[in-house]
């Protein structure tokens, strides 16, 4: 009975001072990099180029939840897990590169295995990863990890490449928690700051689920963690900016069966303060919202699964970075699967937005978004749209 009242003494302990961490610093954090400027335009009609592409896959059953990272050449890398099924020993991160015509043969840069020798510690499972490139060409990798346990168990390593994600010379576990360092997760790409550090967006996921900040250095170090929101329920931001750069716009998964809707936050001082999180007019079914600002366009684009029981459709959605009523507007452009088409990530570039999906479990689609062709009058010269095919 002793070891016991000690054990529950300790556990409510530990609860209390997880909970009571006050985010660390309170002082304002660097400017958001300033998205490139644009004239001006009326909303597109915006539709699929034609064709698409499956991502040449390992031979494995199961891939999902891919990162997509645009390189400065105008190519693209993507990241994902793939192995028997989600959450099982031997799933591998996989990664291929995209030249402009065609994606690489996937090929495993990271494994259980191989992770628990770089951190010096077990690692069972691999998760999510979030991607990008620091001012001098270096790849950043947030990887969700567990040693024991389900996702709600996670841990964040970060990792460091010089050549692209074909290999990691540096890994380390970033301390996010005072209780045992778990339950933190990423699945969204961060925003730059001025300063070459990161805002990357994560969650919490052990017995409640809520919106998290974590500040990170322009070589890779935890600087610091903030909430977004207090709420129970709503967890994977993904952060977009508009015409200011210091207007910030989070979108939001719930995880509720009562609240099967997308959710909205939004902070006018580059993440430091929120607005309450609130429902948008866009049914979800507990699935991964992508965001992603469309300078060349003047807007944000969203794309999600648009029912509350199915991840078998993605939808698109828009919202004009100077609509003082911050309405979104369902597109009529669709992506339909047999079993589930979900997780999707964006990369705008080049004027251009590519949309990497998890088809079926099977593999990652790539499609292509274009503006709608302007209509020709009869006898005029056919016009062009903004992406005359599918990649």
């Amino acid at each position: 009975m002793l070891y016991l009242r000690w054990a529950l003494t300790l556990t409510l302990a530990c609860v209390l001072a997880w909970w009571r961490t006050s985010d660390q610093p309170v002082a304002p954090l660097a400017r958001l990099a300033a998205p490139p400027s644009a004239a001006a335009s009326a909303p597109p009609c915006v539709t699929w180029a034609e064709g698409g592409l499956t991502l040449p896959t390992a031979e494995v059953a199961q891939h999902h939840a891919v990162s997509t990272l645009a390189l400065p050449n105008g190519g693209m890398l993507a990241f994902w897990f793939a192995g028997s099924r989600e959450g099982a020993t031997d799933v591998a991160l996989l990664r291929s590169q995209f030249d402009g015509r065609g994606w690489s043969a996937a090929q495993a840069v990271l494994t259980p295995k191989l992770l628990s020798q770089k951190l010096g510690r077990t690692v069972r499972k691999l998760g999510n990863p979030s991607v990008w490139l620091d001012a001098q060409g270096q790849l950043h990798m947030a990887v969700v990890n567990v040693t024991l346990g389900g996702w709600a168990m996670s841990r964040i390593a970060h990792l460091s490449s010089a050549d692209l994600g074909l290999t990691f010379d540096r890994a380390q576990d970033w301390i996010t928690s005072p209780w045992l360092n778990i339950s933190t997760l990423v699945r969204s790409p961060p925003l730059p700051l001025s300063d070459g550090s990161f805002l990357l967006p994560a969650y919490h996921e052990l017995a409640i689920k809520r919106p998290e900040l974590l500040h990170i250095s322009a070589d890779g170090r935890l600087l610091s963690k903030r909430r977004m929101a207090f709420e129970l329920q709503l967890l994977q931001p993904a952060l977009a900016t508009g015409v200011d750069p210091n207007h910030v716009l989070a979108v939001l998964r719930s995880a509720s069966a009562r609240d099967p809707w997308i959710h909205q936050q939004e902070s006018s001082d580059g993440g430091l303060t929120w607005t309450n999180p609130h429902p948008l007019s866009l049914p979800n079914p507990d699935a991964y919202v992508a965001l992603a600002s469309w300078p060349q366009q003047r807007l944000w684009l969203m794309v999600y699964n648009p029912e509350t029981t199915t991840r078998k459709r993605l939808a698109v959605a828009w919202r004009a970075w100077d609509d003082p009523e911050g309405e979104w507007h369902p597109s009529p452009v669709e992506i339909n699967e047999p079993t589930e088409a979900s997780y999707p990530s964006l990369v705008v570039q080049d004027g251009y937005v590519e949309v990497l999906y998890t088809q079926n479990r099977q593999a990652i689609a790539h499609r292509r978004l274009q503006v709608c062709p302007v209509p020709v009058a009869p006898g005029a010269a056919a016009s062009k749209s903004v992406a005359s095919g599918a990649p």
